[in-house]
């Protein structure tokens, strides 16, 4: 029988560890947990604030990606430098908004191939107004209104 094309155990051995010196030689991992967590906690930071919920009962939102199958993977050693984390997150949403609904998606990309992706999800639910909201809401406009006038 052969195994790699070779003859003998000897020179499958010697094969073997020379492909087990090349992959240790020009691969390396890519710890993708640890890059993905610190792209998002960066974008969550600078925009968690500019979401807008259209006919919500509020715009305070949360967001989560869920745990990733793999924490790293290989990659050409070569090839680590050009890495790059694409989010893309929805930000103008409709209510309702379920928890656990998909708003947008986390991309890592070398060389621009598509290594990974993963969905944003919202982390609770955020209802829909209804007319008593409305009315409360022109109550409250209507007594500002009449506040601000001095007599």
């Amino acid at each position: 029988m052969l195994y790699f094309g070779c003859d003998t155990k000897n020179y499958r051995t010697k094969d073997s560890i020379k492909l087990i010196e090349y992959v240790f030689q020009n691969y390396e991992y890519l710890k993708l947990e640890n890059l993905i967590k610190t792209n998002f906690d960066l974008w969550k930071e600078n925009n968690l604030k500019n979401f807008k919920i259209d006919k919500g009962l509020g715009n305070n939102i949360d967001i989560y990606y869920p745990k990733l199958d793999y924490s790293s993977i290989p990659i050409k050693k070569e090839d680590k430098d050009k890495t790059s984390v694409v989010i893309n997150i929805e930000t103008n949403l409709q209510a309702p908004v379920y928890e656990n609904s998909k708003i947008g998606e986390i991309s890592v990309y070398c060389n621009s191939e598509k290594l990974l992706g993963v969905n944003v999800l919202s982390c609770f639910y955020i209802p829909k107004k209804n007319s008593y909201n409305y009315f409360i809401e022109i109550l409250k406009d209507y007594s500002n209104l009449l506040n601000s006038f001095k007599i």
